[in-house]
């Protein structure tokens, strides 16, 4: 392998060639290796007489370096060069808008309409005492007669027991013979000499004590005839006592 006369330039004139120093960079010989950068790398005419291989037995790449060491030859790129940007002309700036007050207008106050809510009365039906009958309140309840019912209630209006009064007077009589410490609903109906009821009419309501006694609410019958009085429990269970009203005798 035959090398360019370039390898044995002196050092004087090695200098600008950027080759490197003796030194065994492959192959059987010590070779100067071209630094990057040098003109040998790439120099060497591809129609000249340069060997196929280098010194080491590398072969050549098209351009091929002059010397005994062959560098494969890269193009230095040519830059690109960057345009200067024309700066744009200033923007001419856009006026704002000067906002037009809009005049004040009052608001218009809707006025709200409450319905007035009438409260619903619920009415409480009246319920009258019979005919010829007066129920008694406050002193005249108080002190009114006590009469006992001498035989317990029964639960049937045939065999109820009676007990005889005057009309006129204010009574309140006493049963026996029903369920101890129950809420008892008494009603009343009127057979009278002139005209009979069958209809039942509540007179008060009341409790039986622990021996099953009742205390009637108080009333006074101003008519002669019989009034049966019925002693209803929650139970639908029903007791029933007759008192006979008999005329007032007038004195003589």
């Amino acid at each position: 392998n035959t090398a360019p006369s370039l390898i044995f330039a002196t050092t004087a004139g090695v200098a600008p060639l950027n080759l490197g120093a003796l030194a065994n960079n492959g192959g059987t010989t010590l070779t100067m290796l071209p630094g990057a950068g040098s003109p040998v790398i790439g120099a060497a005419n591809p129609a000249s007489t340069t060997p196929a291989v280098d010194q080491r037995g590398v072969t050549r790449t098209s351009p091929s370096t002059m010397g005994a060491v062959h560098v494969a030859f890269t193009p230095t790129p040519t830059p690109t060069p960057t345009p200067t940007p024309t700066p744009d002309p200033d923007p001419t700036p856009t006026p704002t808008p000067t906002p037009t007050p809009s005049a004040s207008v009052a608001p218009v106050v809707v006025p709200v309409v409450v319905p007035v809510v009438t409260p619903s009365v619920v009415s409480t039906p009246i319920v009258l005492p019979p005919v010829g009958v007066v129920l008694l309140t406050g002193a005249a309840r108080v002190n009114a007669q006590v009469v006992e019912v001498e035989a317990p209630a029964s639960t049937t209006v045939a065999s109820a027991p009676q007990v005889i009064v005057s009309a006129g007077s204010a009574v309140a009589p006493v049963v026996s013979g029903l369920p101890a410490r129950t809420p008892i609903v008494a009603s009343m109906s009127v057979s009278s000499q002139t005209r009979a009821k069958s209809t039942f009419v509540p007179i008060g309501t009341t409790r039986s004590t622990a021996a099953g006694q009742v205390k009637v609410p108080a009333f006074k019958a101003t008519r002669p005839g019989v009034y049966t009085i019925r002693l209803a429990t929650p139970a639908g269970k029903a007791f029933y006592v007759k008192v006979k009203v008999t005329a007032k005798k007038s004195a003589k």
